[in-house]
């Protein structure tokens, strides 16, 4: 720590200046406020979102095939995707449609084990009741 001494218009303060080293890292967060979430690519999710709006629209269209194809490209390029969870599920909807009932099984399952707060997982362990499939205990 250096101590400066300021005298303006004849008053005498003293400043205090701390020296960080150069290159150090100091963690992110605190008691009081938590971690620091990790930032997100914005790049990556504004590509995985207009992907996903893409989804979205050919899956109220009925149009399985062109749905399918988004959201899996999805799953394959944006893993970190901040709603991924949303994108497990509706893939798993087209595949139960589609009638491929193991590929359903496995979205539906693998949401409701990494995202189990998620706002789909509750509908993704209806659908897995619903498919006579066994909803794992959290």
């Amino acid at each position: 720590m250096s101590i400066h001494s300021v005298q303006p218009a004849g008053l005498v303060f003293v400043v205090a200046m701390t020296l960080i080293p150069a290159g150090r890292v100091y963690p992110q967060g605190s008691v009081t406020r938590g971690p620091v979430e990790s930032i997100r690519n914005r790049e990556l999710e504004k590509t995985a979102g207009h992907n996903l709006e893409v989804a979205r629209f050919y899956f109220k269209k009925r149009n399985w095939v062109a749905a399918r194809s988004r959201l899996q490209d999805i799953i394959k390029d944006y893993p970190e995707f901040s709603q991924i969870a949303e994108v497990y599920f509706l893939l798993g909807e087209v595949y139960r449609v589609t009638s491929d009932r193991e590929l359903a099984i496995e979205l539906y399952s693998r949401l409701v084990e990494e995202f189990p707060d998620s706002e789909f997982a509750g509908r993704a362990r209806e659908r897995l009741r619903e498919l006579n499939a066994q909803v794992k205990k959290e």
